[in-house]
């Protein structure tokens, strides 16, 4: 029998009533409250402890067997209210049986989107890598209702992994035995083998491969079976000959990395990739940095942002879609107006993204000279900026739009924070941005960009005074002379922008003429 899917969406509130299996509740409380799982937070309701599902896109396998499934609330309305109604892993009834079409559809396009995400944030081709192509239908995998944002990573990962040709380095090996070859080594060999001088006691450089490639695919292939996916026999076979150093597998397992040595073993696993470029071709290094890359994401899929915590591989792929969003947006500007007017030689501007300025420092006064010393910074998500043909030390590139990223949906006016506004107002006032974008999600209320005009107080002088509302004992010539100034002011605005996650696409004909 497959195994029950539970969809259910960021935000939403989930009691032990919603458990057919109490068990399932309590494991999830347990996780949660020693901070395994982030995509949920404890909070009180009617006097019972409840989960709160926060911003991620995430499976969890639960005791039981079921597969919880967290979705992306935005653009989405009544699915999660419907979907709510619905007791998890209750066995009475199919899932499907309690589902509308609309509710369905509504699912099935959020996944759709997530899959187009996935792909853009993590260099997913469309299409198969010619050297593979000839392998997909044997490594084709059950399709599983989850799997549908993930299936096209894991897809290519399996195809990759299976074709792989890992790089040789040599690695410096010691030999003390009569036969031995190499460099000798004096004082190894006056310190041991003295007393046999037929002994030589040398170093050697080998072509090898390291065997934690094979170890850290293999930890990434186990963190993926404990959500229940069926890895293909032909893939689970190559990693583990890739431990062993050897083209047949040999019958002893591979041990798995425990989960604080992941970190350092990617980052000596990219080293050694990058030391050995002259080794393998383009499409060789592409294909390894891709199956080192996704290794890492499946085992870092608790948190984009952090290592994973704890000593145990949990049932559950986590991706923080605050994070995910902020990359796919900032890509998308990239790929579809910075690179192509800049190939068209339409313009000169540069992407910087959370660049870092100091905007509140202490003076301390001393007898010799006063010192400042950074307080806080200042750290948009993007600045677009125009290069400067002359080379002048002395000028900077001029910011052309400071734009911060926000993964919320906004169903009105109020439902965007005037911490936020102020925010990019002080952004835009600290780099004297030409102009200043908020970017949000798509939504029926943002369905195209909206221009907002911030009001100074100088503007709002010059105004009191056309209305008559200023009745001093000012002359005419200095009231001409303050409303002139006021007038000559250049107003700041700042623009709410759409993002469209159907199409991965910014709605904003500005760029364009950028």
């Amino acid at each position: 029998m497959t195994k029950q899917i539970h969809t259910i969406f960021e935000h939403q509130t989930l009691t032990q009533a919603d458990f057919a299996c109490v068990s399932d509740f309590l494991w999830l409380l347990n996780k949660v409250e020693a901070k395994h799982l982030p995509c949920f937070t404890l909070k009180v309701e009617s006097g019972q402890v409840a989960l709160l599902v926060r911003y991620y896109l995430a499976v969890i396998r639960l005791p039981s067997g079921c597969l919880l499934e967290i979705l992306p609330k935005i653009s989405q309305t009544d699915t999660a209210t419907a979907i709510k109604s619905k007791s998890i892993n209750s066995e009475s009834i199919e899932p499907k049986s309690v589902k509308s079409n609309a509710i369905e559809s509504n699912i099935n396009e959020t996944r759709q989107w997530l899959t187009n995400m996935l792909r853009a944030i993590y260099g997913i081709k469309q299409q198969p890598l010619p050297i593979l192509a000839s392998t997909e239908s044997k490594l084709s995998t059950a399709h599983q209702p989850w799997e549908t944002w993930l299936q096209p990573l894991l897809q290519q990962w399996f195809e990759v992994l299976h074709s792989l040709q890992l790089p040789k380095s040599y690695q410096q090996q010691q030999y003390n035995h009569p036969q031995a070859q190499g460099k000798l080594l004096i004082k190894q060999q006056l310190q041991h083998n003295h007393h046999r001088p037929h002994y030589r006691y040398t170093q050697q450089q080998q072509l090898q491969l390291n065997p934690l490639w094979g170890q850290f695919f293999n930890t990434a292939l186990t963190q993926l079976t404990h959500l229940g996916t069926s890895i293909p026999i032909r893939v689970q076979q190559t990693v583990t000959a890739l431990f062993h150093s050897q083209p047949i597998p040999s019958s002893s397992p591979v041990v798995n990395l425990p989960p604080s040595q992941w970190h350092r073993t990617y980052q000596q696993l990219q080293h050694s990739l990058s030391t050995n470029n002259n080794q393998q071709d383009k499409n060789h290094r592409e294909q390894l940095n891709f199956a080192l890359s996704v290794a890492w994401i499946i085992l870092q899929m608790q948190d984009m942002a952090t290592p994973t915590i704890g000593t145990q591989l949990l049932p559950a792929v986590m991706i923080n879609m605050q994070q995910a969003f902020e990359k796919w947006v900032t890509l998308s500007i990239q790929r579809d107006y910075l690179q192509k007017n800049h190939k068209n030689h339409q313009s000169h501007h540069r992407l910087i993204t959370q660049a870092q300025s100091v905007w509140l420092s202490e003076v301390t006064e001393s007898i010799n000279d006063d010192k400042t010393s950074a307080l806080r910074y200042l750290q948009p998500d993007i600045l677009i900026t125009k290069e400067i043909k002359e080379v002048d030390e002395t000028k900077t590139s001029p910011v052309i739009i400071v734009a911060d990223i926000k993964y919320k949906t906004i169903n009105k006016f109020s439902d965007i924070s005037t911490h936020d506004l102020y925010q990019i107002y002080t952004y835009q006032q600290h780099w004297q941005a030409q102009q200043a974008w908020l970017i949000f999600p798509q939504s029926d209320y943002l369905q195209s960009p909206q221009t907002l005009q911030t009001i100074s107080n100088a503007t709002a002088m010059s105004t009191a005074m056309n209305d008559g509302s200023i009745t001093n004992n000012s002359t005419t010539k200095t009231k001409q002379r303050t409303q002139k100034k006021a007038q000559s002011q250049i107003q700041d605005q700042i623009m709410l922008v759409p993002f469209d996650v159907t199409t991965g696409r910014l709605i904003n004909s500005k760029l364009n003429s950028l």
